[in-house]
C-alpha cells in the first residue's frame, strides 16, 4: 500500500519550514517583507526516494494587492514504477495570507492521477471555517474547527537565520492544515548543528534544523543556507527534496521502484503461513508506541532488553452472528456504519449493489463474504498511488489493496455491517519479503478480518496490522517505511 510515499509529499509541502515567531512586532513584519520580496518567485526541488528520482516540487511566493497579502503555491509532480506499472501524481496547493497578523486568508489544494481526482478548499464566512471537499465527483460542504497556522510561523526559520538569531539550541513550533485529513499537523524543530555541506559541488555554510511531525512520528532534517534559502529536507531519511534549476527537475525520466525500495526483509522462511495458527516476529525500528495496535489477534511483548515482540493468532470462525444486525447493535458500532469523505457508503449506487450482493444472506459472516469476494472478483489488480475512495474504485474496477479496501467498507456500511480499514505489512512470496497493505475488518460480533485483494476471511497470520481506521491514522505507517526491520519471525 505505497499510498504512505504521497502522505510524505504533504508533509513535505507543508511541513518542511518550521516556527515560533509573531506578527506583533513591527521589525517581524519589514524582515518577512523583505525577505519575501527578495525571495518572490519560485524555487524548484527534485524529489528523491532512496535515492531513485521520482520528480519534483515547486514552491512559489506572491505578493499581492501591494504586499497586503501573500499567496504561497506548491505543485508535486512523481512518478513510480510498482511491479512494472507506472504511475503518476500530481497535486497542487495554494494558500494565500495577511501580511499584517499572517492569518491564513484561503486554501485550495487538489490530488491528481489517471481516473482520480480529489480537491479540497477552505473558506471563512462570518468568522467561521467551511471546508467543502470534492471526491469521487462527490462535493461536500462542513464547517470544521479549524486550528489556525500562521504565516510567521511558516517562514520563521527563515527569518532566524537572516536575523541572526539561529543559534544552536534554538527552538520552533508550526502548525499546518492538512486539508485531506482535515486536521492541523504540529512540526517541533530545534537547530542542531552550523557545519558546512557539499552542496552542488561546493562547500556551503548551512544551519541544520532536525525535528518530527508529531502526529505522524515522522521525522525531518532541513538544511538552509546563511541566506535563509531551503536547500535539502529528508523525511523519515529516505524522502529528499533537493533544491535544483527548473532545468533539472524537468529534464530526464523520473522513475523509482517504490516496492523493491520498502520491501521488509525477514529471516526464515514462511512457506506455510497459510496454514499457520500463530506467529511470532521481533522488530526493530518501531519509534511510536502508536503503532503497536493491539486487538483480538495482535498480542505486543516487550522484552527486557527492549526488543519488541509481536505474537498474532489466526481467528476462528466457528460462530455465525445473526442478520440483520439487531437495532441495540446498530447503534452501539454506529460509528462504523457511518459514511466518511472516502467511504460514501449513503451513495445509492453503493446501497443497491450492497443489497444485491447480500440478499438472502443467513448471517454477517456469509453476507460480508459474499461482498469480499465480489471486490475480489470485479477490481483489476492494479498499483494506484493516490488515497482511493469507493465512488471513484466502483466506477473504474481497478486498484490496489487500498482501492479494495476502501470499496470494501463502503459496501459493507451500505448493507449494514459495520466496517474499518486495516494498515500494516503482509509476507507475499512474490516480492521476497513483507510489503506495505491494506485489508479490512467487519463486526460479527466481534471484529474480524478479511483481505478483498487477496480473497481471505479471516486473514493469514503474516498480516500485522499497525493502523485501523481513516486516513488520519493511517498515515502514522509512513513513519515505518525505511526504518522497520524484522530480527526473527517463526510460525508455530
Amino acid at each position: 500500500m505505497p499510498r504512505t510515499l504521497f502522505a510524505f509529499l504533504l508533509i513535505l509541502i507543508l511541513c518542511s519550514t518550521a516556527f515560533a515567531q509573531t506578527a506583533e512586532d513591527k521589525s517581524s513584519k519589514t524582515q518577512l517583507l523583505e525577505y519575501l520580496q527578495n525571495h518572490e518567485g519560485d524555487q524548484w526541488f527534485g524529489l528523491y526516494f532512496s535515492g531513485g528520482k521520482v520528480g519534483y516540487l515547486r514552491h512559489g511566493v506572491k505578493l499581492l494587492e501591494g504586499g497586503l497579502l501573500v499567496e504561497t503555491g506548491e505543485d508535486v509532480a512523481f512518478r513510480l514504477q510498482v511491479m512494472g506499472q507506472l504511475q503518476e501524481v500530481n497535486t497542487d496547493n495554494v494558500r494565500t495570507y495577511r501580511l499584517s497578523d499572517g492569518a491564513l486568508v484561503s486554501l485550495r489544494s487538489s490530488m491528481k492521477s489517471a481516473g482520480s481526482e480529489s480537491s479540497f478548499e477552505l473558506a471563512i464566512e462570518n468568522g467561521k471555517y467551511f471546508l467543502t471537499s470534492r471526491i469521487g465527483g462527490k462535493a461536500e460542504k462542513v464547517e470544521i474547527a479549524y486550528q489556525p497556522e500562521n504565516l510567521y510561523e511558516i517562514y520563521a526559520a527563515e527569518l532566524a537565520i537572516t536575523s541572526g538569531v539561529a543559534a544552536l539550541g534554538y527552538k520552533m513550533q508550526a502548525y499546518s492544515f492538512d486539508p485531506s485529513i482535515a486536521r492541523r499537523l504540529t512540526s517541533q524543530t530545534e537547530v542542531v548543528a552550523l557545519e558546512k555541506r557539499m552542496f552542488r559541488g561546493v562547500k556551503v555554510d548551512t544551519v541544520r534544523i532536525e525535528g518530527q511531525v508529531i502526529e505522524l512520528s515522522l521525522p525531518q532534517t532541513s538544511w538552509y543556507d546563511a541566506d535563509g534559502n531551503l536547500l535539502e529536507v529528508k523525511v523519515a531519511g529516505f524522502i529528499t527534496a533537493l533544491w535544483e534549476s527548473e532545468g533539472q527537475v524537468r529534464s530526464g525520466e523520473y522513475l523509482a521502484d517504490f516496492l523493491g525500495s520498502s520491501i521488509v526483509k525477514a529471516p526464515g522462511s514462511l512457506k506455510k503461513q497459510a496454514r499457520a495458527d500463530r506467529l511470532l516476529i521481533e522488530f526493530a525500528g518501531i519509534a511510536s508506541e502508536d503503532l503497536l495496535l493491539e486487538n483480538h489477534r495482535q498480542h505486543w511483548i516487550k522484552s527486557k532488553d527492549g526488543a519488541l515482540r509481536l505474537e498474532v493468532t489466526k481467528e476462528k470462525l466457528s460462530k455465525k452472528h445473526p442478520w440483520p444486525l439487531s437495532k441495540t447493535e446498530v447503534k452501539k458500532m454506529g460509528e462504523f456504519l457511518k459514511p466518511e469523505s472516502r467511504i460514501q457508503s449513503d451513495d445509492p449506487r453503493l446501497k443497491k449493489l450492497a443489497r444485491k450482493i447480500v440478499k438472502g444472506s443467513q448471517s454477517v459472516e456469509e453476507a460480508a463474504g459474499r461482498l469480499m469476494m465480489w471486490v475480489y472478483k470485479n477490481l483489476d489488480k492494479k498499483y494506484t498511488p493516490m488515497f482511493a475512495n469507493a465512488l471513484d474504485v466502483l466506477e473504474l474496477r481497478e486498484g490496489d489493496c487500498g482501492e479494495h479496501a476502501v470499496l470494501m467498507v463502503a459496501l459493507a456500511r451500505a448493507a449494514g455491517i459495520p466496517a474499518r480499514e486495516q494498515v500494516g505489512i503482509v509476507h507475499a512470496a512474490e516480492i521476497g519479503g513483507f510489503g506495505f497493505h491494506a485489508w479490512t475488518e467487519i463486526w460479527a460480533g466481534r471484529w474480524i478480518s478479511l483481505d478483498p485483494s487477496w480473497n481471505e476471511m479471516p486473514v493469514d497470520v503474516s498480516h500485522i496490522a499497525f493502523a485501523k481506521g481513516g486516513m488520519q491514522e493511517q498515515f502514522k505507517v509512513a513513519a515505518l517505511i525505511g526504518r522497520l526491520k524484522i530480527l526473527m519471525v517463526e510460525l508455530r
